[in-house]
């Protein structure tokens, strides 16, 4: 019996090993993460590279993880987990990975649409450059904001759709930038599709 047998085999192991602690990437999960965002990989090459990354966690005493002289049941074990990983990944982007503007602009666009129903049918009814003066509201620094009533005096919207974050000053860019690319997508709808 292999060392991996006899590990797998041992009692209280269960069949399908489990990773719940990874605060950090490790060097293999960092280079799949990396290739992932790259370029887009195959389903089935993406979830054999997370299993590998796993398993050769797992093995780190035997130096690698022995994936080519590994059972099929064995490998189906590993291949089941990462699927999990990958659903949770999916579920919960890392952080660092969304970091840059143009990424959290399209996330909170996104969330715009399918959280708050801004949909781009919504945003056709906004004529006169709702949008973009919305957006100028949240770009300009709250220093420099006319406030009247609670809100800034441009706001064309009503009260309860002011959201300011003033101690969030990425978080007020963020929303002035998915609010311009409403805008920007708004005008090419009314183009006809072509650049406004």
């Amino acid at each position: 019996m292999s060392a991996y047998e006899s590990k797998v085999n041992s009692p209280g192991r269960s069949s399908s090993p489990a990773r719940t602690d990874a605060p950090d990437l490790s060097p293999a999960e960092a280079a799949i993460v990396a290739r992932f965002e790259a370029a887009p990989v195959p389903e089935e090459l993406l979830r054999e590279m997370v299993a590998r990354s796993l398993c050769d966690s797992d093995h780190q005493h035997l130096g690698a993880c022995p994936w080519d002289g590994l059972e099929q049941w064995a490998r189906d074990s590993w291949l089941r987990l990462a699927d999990a990983a990958l659903a949770v990944f999916r579920q919960q982007p890392n952080e660092a990975v969304q970091r840059d503007g143009a990424s959290l602009i399209a996330t909170e666009r996104r969330r715009q649409i399918e959280a708050e129903g801004w949909t781009p049918e919504h945003d056709a009814e906004h004529h006169r450059d709702g949008l973009a003066i919305a957006a100028a509201c949240y770009a300009t620094p709250a220093r420099l904001r006319d406030i009247r009533g609670g809100y800034p005096y441009m706001w064309i919207w009503a009260r309860r759709f002011w959201k300011p974050t003033p101690d969030d000053r990425v978080r007020e860019l963020v929303k002035a930038g998915a609010l311009i690319a409403a805008e920007i997508d708004r005008l090419a709808a009314v183009a006809g599709g072509s650049d406004a």
